[in-house]
């Protein structure tokens, strides 16, 4: 099953730039598109981690190697980092 956002690339791309230029609050790009400003915290990790290219819908779901897995729930049980910052660090998608 692949993923699907009501949200084109380019909605994503922009939201996340006015966030990360700080032209906008979280909470007034996420009202102007219906959706939470957790979502463009979101958006903007995975900007952060992979690039413009991670904010794309894929035709398949994340799948991470069990090394990658482990290794980031080690550094996240050991104080090595914020869950976002763990996100980043190994360039997962999601926290979910």
């Amino acid at each position: 099953m692949g993923q699907h956002s009501k949200y084109s690339f380019e909605m994503k791309l922009a939201a996340v730039t006015k966030y990360l230029e700080g032209s906008c609050s979280t909470e007034s790009i996420a009202r102007n598109l219906g959706t939470n400003g957790t979502r463009i915290i979101e958006w903007a990790t995975i900007y952060q981690s992979l690039g413009a290219e991670g904010l794309k819908t894929t035709p398949k779901l994340s799948a991470y190697s069990a090394e990658t897995k482990r290794s980031a729930v080690c550094d996240y049980l050991s104080g090595k980092g914020t869950l976002r910052e763990i996100q980043k660090k190994y360039g997962i998608r999601s926290d979910k």
